[in-house]
């Protein structure tokens, strides 16, 4: 029976979707809001205001996401039988868990990896299939953890050698729809 309050569940859900996708933190109301002010400006310092916090909203800080994460996250486990296990599987880093109270020991490790080797990011790299996949995608191929997949695509996307197609357009499901990707041209023979 889940008794977490819907607000304490909102706060792990808006820090696991940051680790997803960390422009999930955007407001882009906001940042059109402020854009739109930052046009119509002439005066410089108001400029200059406007230009600092137009950055600040187009690249949020994660403080205030982690925070709540730490916060509700050890609540919403014992209210909900959610394992620090199934944290460490889809891509909490450590850290954060011990912040929020959670013990991790080996045996986490070894249930999570099953005892396979941990994949690099160039390994990861070396297996990005033909056609546009999603991040989720590539995770279940390579079996790599989420933030291993997140900086493989990051790498292969300042090399040039990915593009971003856009979202999925065949996303239903709740929450935003994922990016797409696809190998560039130059890379494709």
């Amino acid at each position: 029976m889940m008794t977490v309050e819907v607000n304490c569940e909102e706060k792990v859900r808006r820090y696991l979707q940051w680790l997803a996708d960390p422009k999930s933190l955007v407001d882009y109301a906001e940042v059109d809001r402020l854009q739109g002010e930052f046009d119509q400006s002439t005066d410089v310092m108001e400029r200059l205001r406007l230009a600092e916090a137009l950055e600040r909203a187009e690249n949020p800080s994660i403080d205030a996401a982690r925070a709540g994460f730490v916060e509700c996250a050890k609540k919403l486990s014992k209210d909900n039988g959610l394992s620090t296990a199934a944290f460490l599987r889809i891509g909490v880093p450590e850290a954060d868990l011990k912040q929020a109270g959670f013990q991790i020991d080996n045996n986490h490790k070894k249930r999570l990896d099953g005892g396979k080797k941990r994949l690099t990011v160039n390994e990861v790299a070396s297996l990005v299939p033909d056609g546009n996949f999603t991040a989720k995608m590539l995770q279940m191929r390579s079996g790599a953890s989420p933030m291993t997949v997140r900086r493989a695509i990051e790498q292969l996307l300042d090399q040039n050698m990915l593009v971003s197609t856009g979202t999925d357009p065949e996303h239903n499901s709740r929450g935003r729809a994922p990016l797409q990707y696809t190998q560039s041209k130059q890379v494709v023979s």
